[in-house]
């Protein structure tokens, strides 16, 4: 069992740690894990963390006890699980405060000039840790998938494999395949599978379901079904406001 957390530390440097119980054998036989990559510093990188709250500094100790040692009985080993759990649960309640409060402190309460104001883009790499500079695109699209997810700024750019060149409409996020992005361009995709669609019309004709040519049968299923077509998941995926425009993440 592997989770993944993300944080910025006293330095405002930015972290990315596994926690993981490794089974050998039957279930009395787990040990606990830890590693990630941040300041410079990949696998066992605990000590070039300079713990901002007291979450990070426990990290830091458990990281030191446990790391690679098997519970001395099962005892043990449920009070181990429970107390990393909770430490997982402290670390992300205190990076989202982290990040609420730099937000009011650059932008108010308003969440549409957070949002919107493009000027201040590079301030929202800033203070999120994150190692480019997004464009307005890239931080709605972002912004969906926190609101879709439930998750920070941060985690949520931990899950995108992002070379700084932007990030798209389709994307691969925590490994999950994606369309993230407006009605039109989930409308684009449609016609770009436009061919994908013309066996299912040619079936449609033959079982006496339509009697439309293949180019209006299919501008019907765009406009009527477009959602459902795209998303594989339960065909609906998530709707975000953003601004005056809606959002759509829809598991491909």
């Amino acid at each position: 069992m592997k989770k993944n957390v993300v944080f910025v530390d006293k330095q405002n440097t930015r972290f990315q740690i596994e926690f993981s119980y490794e089974r050998c054998g039957d279930n009395s036989n787990i040990y606990f894990a830890f590693s990630g990559h941040g300041g410079g510093s990949s696998g066992q990188c605990d000590e070039k963390i300079v713990p901002a709250n007291e979450a990070q500094e426990k990290l830091i100790r458990l990281w030191n006890e446990v790391h690679l040692k098997y519970p001395e009985n099962d005892t043990q080993r449920d009070l181990l699980f429970n107390e990393v759990d909770e430490l997982y649960e402290k670390i992300r309640g205190f990076e989202k405060e982290r990040v609420e409060q730099k937000r009011i402190e650059l932008f108010g309460q308003d969440f549409e000039d957070f949002l919107f104001l493009h000027q201040e883009v590079e301030a929202v790499s800033c203070i999120y840790g994150t190692d480019y500079l997004f464009s307005k695109t890239d931080c709605e699209r972002i912004f969906a998938i926190m609101y879709a997810f439930d998750v920070s700024f941060v985690d949520a750019v931990a899950g995108l494999d992002y070379n700084g060149n932007g990030i798209c409409f389709h994307m691969e996020w925590y490994g999950q395949d994606l369309y993230v992005g407006t009605e039109e361009e989930c409308k684009d995709e449609m016609e770009n599978r436009k061919d994908e669609y013309k066996e299912l019309w040619i079936e449609a004709v033959r079982a006496n379901n339509t009697e439309r040519g293949f180019d209006d049968w299919f501008e019907d299923i765009v406009e009527q079904d477009w959602r459902s077509c795209l998303d594989t998941w339960d065909g609906y995926g998530d709707e975000v406001l953003l601004g005056n425009e809606y959002y759509y993440v829809l598991q491909a």
